[in-house]
């Protein structure tokens, strides 16, 4: 899972300082064990898909190229 941030008003702005990786990474540790969903399949019945207990968080630089 890749999180992005932007600033208020879009992509041209960076994110509040406030949000740092420290906060972002403790609001997901916070979540994840309410994150889940139920899939069924024909082929293997129904299954519960959950996060498991490993997490690894890696601050991302943003690049200077865009795509359009």
């Amino acid at each position: 899972m890749v999180i992005r941030l932007d600033g208020p008003d879009g992509s041209t702005q960076p994110p509040s300082p406030r949000t740092t990786t420290t906060v972002l990474t403790g609001a997901f540790r916070a979540s994840a064990p309410r994150l889940g969903t139920t899939v069924d399949s024909d082929a293997v019945g129904e299954r519960e898909l959950a996060r498991g207990e490993q997490l690894d968080v890696r601050e991302m630089a943003a690049s200077a190229a865009t795509a359009n």
